[in-house]
């Protein structure tokens, strides 16, 4: 067996590499900084929007499957320079990277299983949950956005040139290799800070909204057992349990020994302004088909993060164990 991952510097993509030659697999990953193949210590030049190098490099590879993980994160707290540059950045690496990849697919007649990380952010302002693959797309943000169109490549590619094109329409997912400046992360690196007495406010927005949080290592594996199957699809990829920014806060704080309401404070300028509603989904879909379930809690999660923190070898142990 042999895998691409594309995007595999990032959270999702260090699991899944790792996940995949445990396994067995030979994986080749394409970064920022160009393609490495195998145990090769030195990247190779390519990029996703080279459309002659990326020919080359599906027709060259024989790649058994392809993970298209490659995004544009910014979180919530995070202001890029403007609109325009958050959805120009976001189209090129979810929409025209990934048609240059699928082109040369079809220029290859590749065979490969190919799963695109698509996003819960494709449903948009919701009335009501659970999502399913068939609740409509009607994103609201350029991120969810250009997921949607992504995921819609995915279908297009699949109905007219047969490709066994996947779209993972992955709710959050987390770990303690989540970057900083996300809310679970915040949460944790301000827990451990506290616990060691380096700091004592947490500064967070509005505390009632209610998240679908899963553990990122079995999102990932996740993806690759969407990539086994013989006919590809969308699917939902969720722990389908909502949980208030309240209770997780909570919880990490309680799993250090600390109340949270001693040390955590509410501006409202960090207030999204854009209710989502009730964003949670089933993944009953993945779950008959293949038996995955997400089986890592909120709480559990915030645990785990926590311990990462601040240095403990449970911690450690644990992500290992799902590596």
């Amino acid at each position: 067996m042999r895998a691409l991952v594309i995007g595999a510097a990032g959270q999702d993509g260090w699991y899944l590499c790792r996940q995949l030659e445990a396994a067995g697999t030979a994986v080749d990953r394409l970064a920022r900084t160009g393609l490495t193949r195998g145990s090769a210590r030195a990247p190779i030049a390519a990029a996703l929007d080279d459309r002659p190098a990326m020919r080359r490099l599906i027709g060259e590879g024989s790649y058994d499957e392809i993970y298209y993980l490659a995004a544009v994160h910014h979180a919530a707290q995070q202001r890029l320079a403007g609109d325009n540059d958050v959805a120009r950045l976001s189209f090129a690496a979810h929409v025209g990277g990934l048609m240059n990849v699928l082109d040369a697919m079809v220029a290859a007649s590749s065979p490969a299983a190919i799963v695109y990380a698509a996003s819960s952010h494709v449903f948009g302002i919701v009335g009501r949950g659970p999502q399913t693959e068939a609740t409509p797309h009607a994103p609201v943000c350029a991120y969810g956005i250009s997921k949607a169109a992504g995921a819609a490549l995915c279908r297009l590619y699949r109905r007219e040139h047969g490709l066994r094109a996947s779209a993972a329409l992955l709710y959050n997912h987390e770990s303690p290799r989540r970057a900083p400046a996300f809310l679970s992360r915040k949460v944790a690196c301000a827990v451990a800070a506290i616990a060691r007495g380096g700091r004592e406010r947490l500064v967070l927005g509005l505390l009632d909204a209610r998240v679908d949080w899963g553990y990122a290592p079995e999102y990932t594996d996740a993806m690759r057992r969407i990539a086994a199957q013989d006919a590809a699809d969308d699917f939902v990829i969720a722990s389908g349990r909502p949980t208030s920014v309240r209770d997780f806060v909570a919880a990490a704080f309680g799993h250090a020994g600390l109340d949270w309401q001693a040390h955590v404070t509410v501006d409202p300028a960090l207030v999204q302004k854009v209710e989502r509603g009730p964003l949670f989904g089933d993944a009953a879909k993945l779950r008959r088909l293949t038996g995955w379930t997400a089986t890592t809690t909120a709480g559990a999660l915030a645990a785990l993060m926590v311990d990462a923190e601040l240095g403990s070898a449970g911690a450690g142990a644990r992500d290992d164990a799902l590596r």
